[in-house]
């Protein structure tokens, strides 16, 4: 089989990532998958995205079956990109492109008070900065190296402004995300659309800083996991949960 064309650059375990690869997959597009590595790794992004100067983050689609060579990095756009070129059921139907919208942005909303509320819990907890380590790192180097660990959360805090809020201020964008996406599903709706779309997979990606999905479809360390759990609100939110386990079974691959 030759290499794939398309090419997608991620973080395993980012929501972000996973919503791009989640609108790939559904159009069961042959696509290479790299990871890539915070910090270290941006020369090499950078190059690949022909992008020098300005900001720059993953997930990013580099795209070779199309002249010129699409390069993404976005996920709302790799998702959009993969619904232009993909077979399968459309994740963007024209008529909803309003609302589809409107739930991305809760979607972000609330992933990035997560992700804030996530890098405080990682602070203090240096087993789950170890694992964050590069898979390359040897067991026995992951305690000396606790400190690159450390530079790699700091940088997370810095590049994505996270402390501009208190951590109660994300605590309410969370409380008041999940509070719309409540209110939608209140009637026994299955999607928040009239069908399955990418309004449902932003959202089900979403819940990751919540509680994290089953290690079948996304593997984490144990202290990962941990960390990830928000633990009050898991316990607040089990019927959402339900729903999002449920949107994982009947449509992810």
């Amino acid at each position: 089989m030759a290499p794939s064309k398309i090419e997608l650059i991620g973080l395993s375990y980012s929501p972000w990532t996973e919503k791009a690869r989640w609108a790939l997959d559904h159009h069961q597009l042959l696509y290479r998958y790299r990871e890539h590595t915070m910090i270290f790794g941006m020369p090499l992004l950078r190059w690949r995205l022909r992008r020098l100067t300005g900001d720059i983050t993953v997930p990013a689609l580099i795209d070779g079956t199309v002249r010129p060579v699409r390069r993404l990095m976005d996920s709302w756009e790799i998702a959009l990109h993969a619904d232009r070129i993909g077979q399968s059921k459309k994740l963007f139907p024209e008529s909803q492109m309003k609302e589809l919208a409107r739930w991305n942005e809760l979607s972000e909303k609330g992933l990035s008070a997560g992700r804030a509320l996530l890098c405080a819990r990682m602070h203090d907890d240096p087993e789950a900065l170890r694992e964050a380590l590069p898979p390359y790192v040897p067991k026995f180097m992951r305690r000396p190296l606790l400190v690159v660990a450390r530079i790699g959360l700091n940088y997370v805090v810095r590049e994505f402004a996270v402390k501009e809020k208190s951590l109660s201020e994300h605590e309410a964008d969370l409380g008041e995300v999940i509070r719309s996406l409540r209110k939608s599903l209140s009637k026994g709706k299955t999607y928040l659309l009239e069908e399955f779309t990418y309004a449902d997979i932003a959202m089900a990606a979403m819940f990751q800083f919540v509680n994290p999905v089953s290690e079948d479809y996304r593997p984490l360390g144990p202290a990962t996991r941990r960390c990830f759990r928000h633990e009050k609100l898991s316990s607040e939110i089990a019927d959402l949960l339900e729903w999002r386990d449920r949107i994982y079974r009947q449509h992810r691959q």
